[in-house]
Formats: C-alpha cells, structure tokens, sequence
C-alpha cells in the first residue's frame, strides 16, 4: 500500500503512531483510578505547585493539552472527591483548587505510575540516542 510507505518513510507520522503505542499502556495503568491522562497530570500538577501559584492555563501549557480540556479534567476531579474549588482570596475572580486528602493519597500512585511508563521507555535507548532525542527536542516545538 502507499499510505503504509509513506507512513514508513514520514518522520512525524511514526512521532504520532510511537506516540499512541506509549500512551496506550499508560491510560491501561490509569484507568485502575478511573482517571484519564490529562486528569491525572492536571491532579500531579496542582499537588506539586503552590496552590496559589499555577492555573488551569498553566497545567494546558506544560502539557500541551487545550484549556477545556484542562477544566473539563477539573470538572471530573472535583466529582471523584479528589479536589474542591473555593474561592481565592487573594483574586476573588478566580478559584483555589484545593487537593483534598483523596486526592493527596493518590497522587503519588500516580507519579509512580508515569515513572514506570518514562523508565520503561527510556529503557529503549542508550545515553548517546538519549542525548540525540534531547537535541532534537531542545530544536523543536515540544521543547519551546
């Protein structure tokens, strides 16, 4: 076929398919939680940053996910019980998110969990393809 070949010789289309076949096992871990990735890192980010300091436009840009996605994984934390909103009383137009103990607890299950995924990975290189990757995303979008 000659979709199959140029999906061969392209670079960026064999980014995206790497890119599914490491996320795959990942939202497989996830879902343990009944959390998606996006939940998980938005959860992982507000327990790690000052409450007062980092914003749902924050955590869209670090991971490169859209702002309503962001605040729809919110939405879905604040149902599981694993955070609340109350209002920031430093910017009263905003909100606080607030980890509750839940959502404390598992947290570093969490953490735990991508750091199996980012080990295992890095298992597929060695030091000098490392240090290749590195370069190349130090010179592209994913690393601006």
């Amino acid at each position: 076929m000659k979709i199959t070949a140029f999906r061969k010789k392209s670079y960026f289309f064999r980014i995206i398919v790497l890119s599914r076949e490491l996320e795959a096992p990942l939202v497989s871990d996830l879902r343990k939680f009944k959390l998606s990735v996006a939940e998980s890192l938005s959860l992982i980010a507000l327990y790690s940053e000052d409450e007062n300091e980092i914003r749902l436009g924050d955590i869209s840009k670090i991971f490169g996910y859209q702002k309503s996605l962001i605040s729809h994984a919110i939405s879905k934390l604040e149902t599981e019980g694993l955070l609340k909103r109350s209002i920031n009383l430093i910017d009263k137009r905003r909100y606080k998110l607030i980890i509750t103990e839940k959502g404390k607890k598992i947290v570093p299950k969490l953490v735990s969990i991508f750091n199996k995924h980012d080990d295992r990975f890095e298992t597929l290189m060695n030091t000098s393809e490392r240090d290749s990757l590195d370069k190349i995303f130090k010179k592209s979008l994913l690393n601006p």
